[in-house]
């Protein structure tokens, strides 16, 4: 085969030159397409594995803080559980308000 281009006054000789057939190039090209999808679903698979550890984690966290104070009964109002909380915590006060304080012992001079 010989293509000529008479603008520029060259010729070009593609004898002994192999073409692929173009139903292998579109092959080719969809196997890269194929692995680009195949590393975004990874990728969204990776992102929600990793919240759902972490939605998980948070549940425990929060879990915790919610519980009702020792000795208050469960099903108190919320102002009988403050009240209750309030003596506890003077009762506390008042306890260690009693005890004797540690006196140091007189260090020899």
């Amino acid at each position: 085969q010989l293509i000529r281009n008479e603008k520029v006054g060259c010729s070009i000789h593609l004898s002994g030159t192999k073409i692929e057939s173009p139903s292998l190039l579109w092959r080719g090209a969809f196997a890269q397409k194929g692995a680009d999808v195949m590393r975004a679903i990874f990728g969204i698979v990776s992102l929600l594995i990793v919240l759902a550890i972490v939605g998980v984690l948070a549940k425990k966290q929060l879990g915790g803080t919610t519980s009702v104070a020792p000795g208050a009964a469960p099903a108190a109002s919320p102002q009988q559980q403050s009240q209750q909380i309030q003596q506890q915590i003077q009762q506390t006060v008042e306890g260690t308000l009693q005890q004797a304080r540690p006196m140091p012992e007189d260090a020899p001079k």
